[in-house]
């Protein structure tokens, strides 16, 4: 919900930076919850990760944060590419 976020969600259940999506040094996409009020669910799993261990995304994953019924996927991996300033 905090406004320096890339990706503003508006809902009573997720916190103001609830998780973060970044790149490890293979390139691969980590989902990561950061300590938020009502967690994050991957999948069709209704028990959250555990906060602050990163989750790879997969082509075919989806996340839901806190109790919202909005729900974010990763569609394909062209999509899901490091930032071209990122240096390995």
């Amino acid at each position: 919900r905090d406004p320096s976020c890339g990706i503003v969600a508006e809902h009573p259940s997720i916190s103001r930076q609830h998780a973060v999506v970044q790149f490890n040094k293979r390139g691969l996409p980590l989902l990561v919850d950061i300590n938020s009020a009502h967690g994050t669910r991957m999948n069709d799993d209704t028990s959250p990760i555990v906060r602050g261990a990163p989750y790879v995304l997969e082509v075919g994953d989806s996340f839901r944060l806190g109790e919202s019924t909005r729900v974010y996927s990763v569609r394909d991996s062209e999509r899901v590419q490091p930032p071209k300033e990122i240096k390995e």
